[in-house]
C-alpha cells in the first residue's frame, strides 16, 4: 500500500464518514416506503444545505453571498424538479425518513474530502462503500429485518450498474473536491435530479409537468453561473 497513506486520518474518517453514510440510505428507502417519491426526493435532495453549513461551521470553509444565492436557486430548482409527474399533492409520513437521510448525508458528504485527503480519491471510495455496508448489516441485524438475496441475472446486473455508477459519482466528488471548496462542489453534485427527470423523458417517454421544466431551467443556469464563477 502507498507509504503516503494516513492510516490514522483512514480510520477516524472512516468511522465519522463511511459507517454512517448507511443510516442514509437506510432512512431513505424507509422513506419511500411510508410517503410519495416527490416529497421524499425533495427533502433529502435538500442534504447540499446541511453539506456547507458543517463545512462552513466545522471545517473553516466560506461562502461568498453571490454563491450562497446561487446555492438557493439551486436549491429551488431540486425542489421543483422533485415535483411528482402527477398532479396529487399527498403528503406521508416519509418526510421524517428523508429529513433523517438529509441530515445524514449532507454530514457525510462534508466529511468525505478528508477521508479523501487520508487516503486518495478511490481507495476513500472503496472504504466509504464497505464501512457502509458494514453498518447496514449491522442496523439490519440490530432491528431484526431478514435480508432477501435478489434473484435472477438481470436483477444482479441492475444492482451492479446501479453501485458502479454511484460508486463512479462519489468518485467525481472526491476528484472536484481536490480542486475546488466542498461549498462549491456540493450544489453542482446535488443537482442530480436534472439528470433524472432528463433520463426519464429519454429512456421511459414520461412527460414532466412545466413545473419540473422549471426546475430544470433554475438548475441549469445556476450551476453553470456557480461553475463559471469559480471556474
Amino acid at each position: 500500500m502507498d507509504a503516503s497513506l494516513d492510516f490514522r486520518g483512514i480510520l477516524i474518517w472512516s468511522f465519522a464518514c463511511g459507517l454512517v453514510s448507511s443510516s442514509a440510505y437506510l432512512a431513505y428507502y424507509k422513506g419511500l416506503e411510508k410517503g410519495p417519491v416527490s416529497v421524499v426526493s425533495s427533502a433529502a435532495s435538500a442534504w447540499l444545505a446541511v453539506c456547507v453549513l458543517f463545512s462552513i461551521f466545522l471545517f473553516g470553509e466560506s461562502v461568498s453571498l453571490p454563491q450562497a444565492t446561487l446555492m438557493f436557486f439551486i436549491l429551488v430548482g431540486i425542489v421543483l424538479l422533485s415535483q411528482s409527474p402527477s398532479h396529487e399533492k399527498i403528503f406521508g409520513s416519509g418526510l421524517a425518513w428523508a429529513l433523517l437521510a438529509m441530515l445524514i448525508l449532507g454530514w457525510a458528504m462534508a466529511v468525505l474530502p478528508r477521508l479523501s485527503d487520508a487516503a486518495g480519491p478511490f481507495f476513500s471510495v472503496l472504504i466509504l462503500k464497505t464501512m457502509g455496508g458494514v453498518g447496514a448489516l449491522l442496523i439490519l441485524r440490530s432491528a431484526k429485518i431478514s435480508i432477501i438475496m435478489p434473484q435472477g441475472r438481470n436483477l444482479w446486473r441492475a444492482i451492479g450498474l446501479a453501485g458502479s455508477i454511484d460508486a463512479a459519482g462519489f468518485i467525481f466528488f472526491n476528484l472536484g473536491v481536490s480542486f475546488l471548496p466542498v461549498v462549491i462542489v456540493a450544489p453542482i453534485v446535488a443537482a442530480h435530479p436534472l439528470a433524472t427527470v432528463i433520463l426519464a423523458v429519454i429512456l421511459f417517454k414520461e412527460r414532466p409537468r412545466k413545473i419540473q421544466w422549471a426546475g430544470v431551467l433554475i438548475t441549469i443556469l445556476a450551476v453553470i453561473t456557480l461553475s463559471a464563477i469559480f471556474g
